[in-house]
């Protein structure tokens, strides 16, 4: 997707007001500010790479402002944390045994943490 929208521009077109172009149109298509915010990041590291690597002379500022723009805008923002876990019968429906259940969140649930916060 990315490579079809911006492929085709030169570094220098990468400018603040096509960025932000950019971004306005992935939101009016949908894409939530999280989904953004990773297309910018991933634009960002292509050119600190290009400048990095192949000691090109370009600069990652057009999308550190078009970031802080879109984020004015509520257009780029970050995931909230989440804590739900699936219900025992959500894991029964995906076929889940009670000892995949258990090995489960053995592995993905921090139990301590999880005492600790309900205190139990």
């Amino acid at each position: 997707m990315l490579k079809a929208r911006l492929g085709g521009l030169s570094v220098d077109q990468l400018d603040r007001e096509r960025l932000l172009r950019f971004g306005r149109e992935r939101a009016a298509e949908g894409a939530g500010p999280v989904t953004l915010s990773m297309d910018l990041s991933f634009i960002r590291t292509v050119i600190l790479d290009a400048a990095a690597i192949h000691g090109l002379h370009v600069s990652a500022e057009p999308v550190e402002l078009a970031r802080v723009a879109l984020r004015r805008l509520g257009l780029v923002g970050k995931s909230s944390e989440r804590d739900r876990r699936p219900t025992e019968e959500e894991l029964e429906r995906l076929g889940a045994s009670a000892e995949d259940i258990e090995a489960w969140a053995e592995r993905f649930i921090d139990t301590s943490a999880a005492l600790e916060r309900y205190g139990r």
